[in-house]
C-alpha cells in the first residue's frame, strides 16, 4: 500500500498498481521478506513510508512552493520513519543517503541544506535510534563492531563474492523480473534530474545497490537480499513502464500481458515447489551431494524431537539446574526455537553473536550443561570442554527423517556440575 501511494504520486495510478503487483511478484520481496525472520520487512516498510513524506518536497517546482508547515511536517514524519527503519536494520543508512544525494544534486531542491527542518528531523531519527545508541555504548559497540566487520578487509579481493552478489539477487527476484528492473532504472536515468520523481529513486537504488554489491569483493561474503532496499526503490520506475505499455496497446501491451502471466504462474509454481521440497525432499537428487547438507530447506525441520531424548534421559522441562548448550550460533537459534521454553540455551563457541548477552558469564556455573545438537558438533564440542564439568555422559541421540529419508542426527551429552563458564574466554 505504501509502495503503491508514493508510485502513484509520481507517476500516476496504473503505475503504483503494477508496482504493488510487481512487488508482490517478486520472491525476493513476497517470500524472503515477506516470511523470513529477518528485519527486511520492517526495514522496507519504514524506507517507503519515509519517502512518501517527503512526496511534496520531491514534486515541488519553482511555479509550486510548498508551505513550512508542510515542510516541517515532511521533514519530521521521514525523520521518525528513518528512525524506525534504523531500528530494523542498519542497511537503512543507503536510504538515508541517497535521500542527501538528490537533496544535494538538485538545484530546485537544495534550499533544504539550508533549512532547519531536515535536522531537526535527523535528531528526531537518532532520538528513535537511541535505544541502539545506548545498547552500543554500554556493550563496547558489539552490533557496530559485528557489521561492520563485514566490511573490512578479509585478506584479498575475491571477485566471485561479487558475482554471487549479483546473480544471487537476480535469482531472489526471478530473472524475468531483475533484468526489466535494472532496465528501466538506466531508462530512467537518461532524463536525469530532468525527471525528479525516477532521479529520487535512482539516488538511494543506484548507491544501494552498487555499494552492497562491490563490498563483498575485499570484505566478507555478502547475502544477496542486503540490497533489497535498492530494488524496491526500481520498482516505481517499472510498474510506470508496464502501465505505458499495456495503454499503448497492441503488440506491447500483448507481451508485457504476457510476462505478467508468466510471473505470476512462476511464482506459484516456485512457491509451492519450495513447500513440496521443504515437507518430502523431493527436491534432494537435484542437490549436489556436496551441497545437500546445506539446503535451506532442511532449517524447517524441526528439532522437537530432542525434547524426547531429554524426557527419557530424565530432565524435565523447567529444571532450574539444567541449561542447554548448542555448539554453534545457528544451531542455538535451532535449539531455542524448538526447546527455548523449556530451558536456557547458551552457545559453547566463541563466535556466539547474540547469546552471551542473554545470560551473565557465570550465571550457570554450579549446572548441568546439556550439549545437544547436531551429532558431530556436538561431539566435537564436548572433547573441548569436557575438562570443566564433574563427569560427562551420553543422554542418547535421534535421526531426523524427511520423505523417508534420514536428514539430520542429533545427539545430547551431559556434563555435570559446570565449574568454569562456556564459552571461553577470549583470552584463553
Amino acid at each position: 500500500l505504501l509502495l503503491f501511494r508514493f508510485t502513484s504520486r509520481l507517476f500516476g495510478r496504473d503505475a503504483g498498481a503494477w508496482s504493488a503487483a510487481i512487488f508482490n511478484l517478486c520472491p525476493l520481496f513476497s517470500i524472503v521478506a515477506g516470511s523470513w525472520i529477518m528485519p527486511d520487512g520492517p526495514l522496507l516498510a519504514a524506507a517507503i513510508g519515509s519517502a512518501n513524506c517527503l512526496l511534496p518536497l520531491v514534486l515541488e517546482g519553482d511555479e509550486h512552493r510548498v508551505s513550512a508547515r508542510t515542510a516541517w511536517i515532511a521533514w519530521l514524519g521521514a525523520g521518525v520513519l528513518l528512525g524506525l527503519a534504523m531500528l530494523a536494520k542498519y542497511l537503512a543508512v543507503f536510504y538515508a543517503f541517497g535521500v542527501v544525494v538528490f537533496v544535494a544534486s538538485v538545484p530546485g531542491v537544495r534550499r533544504w541544506l539550508w533549512h532547519p527542518a531536515p535536522y531537526v528531523a535527523c535528531l528526531l531519527g537518532l532520538a528513535v535510534f537511541s535505544p541502539v545508541l545506548w545498547w552500543n555504548a554500554t556493550h563496547d559497540w558489539a552490533s557496530f563492531a559485528f557489521q561492520g566487520g563485514r566490511a573490512t578487509n578479509q585478506g584479498g579481493l575475491k571477485p566471485i563474492y561479487v558475482v554471487q552478489m549479483i546473480f544471487g539477487a537476480a535469482l531472489y527476484l526471478t530473472p524475468w523480473l531483475w533484468w526489466p528492473m535494472l532496465a528501466e532504472g538506466v531508462k530512467a536515468a537518461k532524463p536525469g534530474r530532468g525527471d525528479r520523481g525516477a532521479w529520487f529513486c535512482l539516488c538511494i537504488a543506484v548507491p544501494t545497490i552498487l555499494a552492497l554489491s562491490i563490498i563483498p569483493l575485499w570484505g566478507k561474503r555478502g547475502l544477496p537480499h542486503w540490497p533489497a532496499i535498492g530494488f524496491l526503490f526500481l520498482l516505481p520506475m517499472l510498474g510506470r513502464a508496464t502501465a505505458a505499455s499495456l495503454a499503448l496497446g497492441g503488440s506491447p501491451a500483448r507481451v508485457v500481458r504476457g510476462w505478467l502471466r508468466f510471473s505470476t504462474v512462476a511464482l506459484a509454481v516456485v512457491a509451492i515447489a519450495l513447500i513440496v521440497h521443504a515437507r518430502t525432499g523431493l527436491g534432494t537428487p537435484l542437490i549436489p551431494e556436496a551441497g545437500r547438507a546445506k539446503d535451506p530447506t532442511l532449517d524447517t525441520v524441526s528439532w522437537e524431537p530432542l525434547a524426547d531424548v531429554l524426557r527419557e534421559a530424565g530432565i524435565e522441562p523447567g529444571a532450574t539446574d539444567v541449561v542447554l548448550a548448542a555448539p554453534h550460533w545457528i544451531q542455538g537459534g535451532r535449539l531455542g526455537a524448538a526447546l527455548g521454553d523449556r530451558w536456557p540455551v547458551i552457545v559453547a563457541d566463541q563466535a556466539a553473536h547474540h547469546f552471551p548477552f542473554l545470560h551473565g558469564d557465570r550465571d550457570f556455573v554450579g549446572d548441568d550443561v546439556v550439549f545437544a545438537g547436531i551429532d558431530a558438533d556436538v561431539d566435537a564440542a564436548v572433547s573441548r570442554f569436557g575438562d570443566r564439568f564433574d563427569l560427562t555422559e551420553p543422554l542418547g541421540a535421534v535421526e531426523l527423517v524427511r520423505g523417508g529419508e534420514v536428514v539430520m542426527r542429533l545427539s545430547a551429552v551431559k556434563g555435570v556440575s559446570l565449574r568454569r563458564p562456556l564459552p571461553p574466554a577470549s583470552s584463553e
